[in-house]
């Protein structure tokens, strides 16, 4: 029973980091490289002030009206998140989480990428990137929607 529960954690957590084959590694071309360093640089982080700023409306911000203010570095931090989420076999994120705010007074600061998790995870978490036509959520439109096998 030891060996199965441990070897289970390790796997999980080796798919939950990301770690692949080194077949796949080696396979991959110099163009597919260069796309997936474009795709990592994104939403590059802001100025400290700049981000101070946009930690500061985003804490105010209702659970709705914070998607909207999201912007291109925090829908970077949210989708790494989820695809974290949709790897992560056995395991359960416990912070940030929806119910995060309870244990913010914990803490001297709450980092901008928490803040963001958190408003993520309040608005709905992963549901919010429902099927196509959605518009309960307002997401822009580079960013990636579920769609539902029926709606095609």
């Amino acid at each position: 029973m030891d060996k199965r529960i441990k070897t289970q954690l390790v796997a999980d957590t080796l798919t939950l980091v990301g770690v692949q084959p080194l077949q796949s590694i080696y396979r991959r071309d110099l163009q597919d490289v260069s796309a997936q360093d474009d795709e990592s640089n994104m939403g590059r982080m802001p100025a400290a002030d700049v981000l101070a700023q946009r930690k500061t409306r985003l804490a105010i911000a209702n659970r709705r009206d914070a998607l909207a203010l999201f912007d291109e570095y925090a829908w970077d931090i949210v989708l790494k998140a989820h695809e974290e989420e949709l790897r992560c076999g056995s395991l359960c994120r416990i912070f940030p989480a929806a119910d995060s705010a309870q244990y913010t007074a914990y803490f001297t600061e709450e980092s901008y990428a928490n803040l963001v998790l958190r408003k993520f995870y309040e608005a709905g978490g992963g549901d919010i990137f429902g099927a196509i036509g959605d518009r309960n959520v307002p997401l822009p439109p580079w960013v990636p929607r579920r769609v539902s096998p029926a709606s095609t």
